[in-house]
């Protein structure tokens, strides 16, 4: 178990380091040519901070623990809004979701709509009347939804288009197109060789009983795989608080959210593939044999959404002490999902 936790330790750090270069070069390849605010430059920045959850649910579904791949994405979707209530105590005077736009309601309304279709999904493959089929076609649809709503995103934003200049960094003056490019391949390599690390110590670590009972994939990968592979937000988001850009802080946990749920196509996919290496017969697709619990952290996931959405559209300006009342709401029902999910495991 010691050797788990110090591969774990290895493989996040790993991780953070690799996907902030990730980051750096994928703005470096939206500036230099010139897509910075296209639908290419949206899905390729939410893509860049997104690939550690992509590489290690992927790996997790190849060895057979999908609950590890599921926890981790629903998990990385609470954290992502979670990420929210850290961000708030570097705002004084007003809550961080005040100076927020309110054209962020759309993102949220389609990362809410493909959350739902998800557990829908999952609750038809794990239906006692439907169990054995197998529904292959449940991730062409999530991938369908995705990219219907990245083009509705888009068309939106183009139709409301405001001077944002602000938002521009010329990354493009000190970085060529083909120095983003080389930077941003050598930073999926190491991002996914330590996917594949973290995966495996964390099948590890889900194995490990206290008080007798299991720790299981659902909340290893809800609570510390996806805190991990939540890093690489974290820091993009502060450094464009910093900016004064409290738009492109949460744009970039909107986007990377609803990357997160495409992820599970790819989570179906691997976990076929693995099936077929490992010589192990299917009992379905991955939304069929996981564990119910997942319906917990995908539903606090809307709730905590709603909550963001409330807050954009009634534009509350009190905040007393350090956290906003939005916030603070977040903040006490993810600790709350998490010690459930521990409870439940």
């Amino acid at each position: 178990m010691s050797l788990a936790i110090i591969l774990f330790i290895i493989a996040s750090v790993t991780t953070v380091i690799a996907a902030i270069q990730l980051a750096k070069y994928g703005n470096g390849i939206a500036e230099s040519t010139g897509l910075g605010h296209s639908l290419v430059g949206l899905v390729l920045l939410s893509a860049a901070t997104s690939l550690p959850e992509l590489f290690s649910s992927s790996s997790a579904s190849f060895i057979g623990n999908v609950d590890l791949s599921f926890g981790n994405v629903f998990g990385s979707n609470m954290t992502n809004i979670f990420i929210l209530v850290i961000l708030d105590f570097f705002v004084k005077k007003s809550p961080i979701l005040f100076g927020a736009s309110q054209k962020n309601v759309m993102t949220g309304g389609i990362v809410i709509l493909i959350t739902c279709v998800t557990l829908l999904m999952i609750f038809i493959g794990l239906h006692p009347d439907l169990q054995g089929y197998d529904h292959w076609y449940f991730s062409l649809v999530l991938l369908l939804f995705y990219v219907g709503g990245m083009i509705i995103i888009y068309k939106y934003e183009k139709a409301n288009l405001s001077d944002d200049s602000a938002d521009h960094e010329k990354t493009s003056s000190s970085m060529t197109k083909k120095q983003a490019v080389t930077g941003f391949i050598i930073s999926s390599v190491f991002v996914f060789g330590a996917a594949i690390l973290l995966s495996y110590s964390s099948d590890i670590m889900s194995q490990y009983k206290i008080g007798g009972k299991a720790l299981g994939g659902t909340f290893v990968g809800t609570l510390f795989m996806a805190f991990t592979t939540s890093l690489p937000e974290i820091v993009v988001s502060i450094s464009a608080l910093k900016m004064g850009s409290r738009d492109m802080a949460l744009g970039n946990l909107f986007g990377s959210n609803l990357f997160n749920l495409a992820i599970l196509s790819f989570s179906d996919g691997f976990y076929r593939l693995g099936s077929y290496f490992r010589e192990v017969p299917l009992k379905g697709n991955a939304f069929s044999i996981i564990s119910p619990n997942h319906f917990i952290s995908g539903l606090i996931g809307i709730i905590f959404i709603a909550i963001v959405l409330s807050s954009l559209m009634l534009r509350r300006k009190e905040k007393h002490g350090p956290l906003g009342f939005d916030t603070l709401t977040i903040g006490i029902l993810y600790i709350a999902s998490i010690y459930l999910l521990y409870l439940l495991r």
